[in-house]
């Protein structure tokens, strides 16, 4: 059972959608699920306000689901081939990981790391009190080789199945962002004892301990998220160094 909480941001630009060859016109929304890894681990997603542009295709804002797991895209009209649509929707994932203190990195960038993006259509008229349950019609896998000392600086050109022939392009920063002692109430428990039951035994209350690798990103405002090059900039200029990672998981 690890003894070390690793916290890992992934940032998710869904910058433009291409029609390549859509057989159907119609409603479409994209859906971001990050797989739960096997070990002990908690997901928080959130929308970046104010970054996309409401276009004369985008119908209904991004948001997050109510389980607070999966990231929706704006709803867009597609109604000819060879269109292009500007969505500029971006993601904030953080993924908390119960690692182990003496092989941290190792942990870390052996994890499974692994996110669906599914597609949702409908050709029926789309309003308020239904653009949240489109039905799903296709689904690619990303699986993400992350280096716990290099990051994820990545962009995909995601391309769907034949008869939903088309192109999402995707932006995609990630680093490891802090390490501390679990905070159970945000992990989830590993299963212990038989059935794999939940161990009733009650936890000891975590002593209130952070160490911050990279400060508050909030406080470097609107514009990390907003410039696609300046992000990548800062993000990849905060990468962990292999000294400093040491040091930090050493502390507690």
């Amino acid at each position: 059972m690890g003894d070390l909480q690793a916290t890992i941001e992934f940032l998710v630009e869904l910058h433009k959608f291409y029609n390549v060859d859509l057989f159907i016109r119609g409603y479409y929304q994209f859906r971001l699920t990050f797989k739960p890894p096997k070990s002990s681990h908690a997901i928080q997603v959130e929308v970046c306000e104010g970054h996309g542009e409401r276009g004369a295709f985008s119908l209904f804002p991004a948001y997050v689901t109510d389980d607070g797991q999966t990231a929706v895209s704006r709803t867009f009209n597609i109604y000819y081939k060879d269109e292009e649509v500007l969505l500029k929707d971006v993601f904030l994932f953080r993924v908390h990981l119960l690692i182990d203190s003496t092989k941290a990195a190792d942990c870390i960038d052996k994890a499974a790391l692994e996110m669906t993006v599914d597609v949702h259509f409908t050709d029926q008229v789309v309003r308020q009190n239904n653009y949240r349950s489109l039905p799903l019609v296709t689904s690619r896998t990303l699986k993400f080789h992350f280096s716990c000392f290099n990051g994820l600086h990545h962009q995909v050109p995601l391309l769907f199945d034949y008869y939903y022939f088309s192109v999402l392009d995707m932006i995609v920063h990630a680093n490891v962002v802090s390490l501390g002692l679990p905070n159970w109430g945000i992990l989830k428990q590993i299963k212990t004892g038989w059935f794999s039951k939940s161990s009733t035994t009650p936890r000891l209350p975590t002593p209130l301990f952070f160490t911050s690798l990279f400060g508050n990103r909030s406080q470097l405002g609107m514009q990390f998220y907003s410039d696609v090059s300046l992000r990548y900039a800062v993000t990849n200029s905060s990468s962990i160094s292999r000294e400093n990672f040491e040091k930090a998981s050493a502390i507690h």
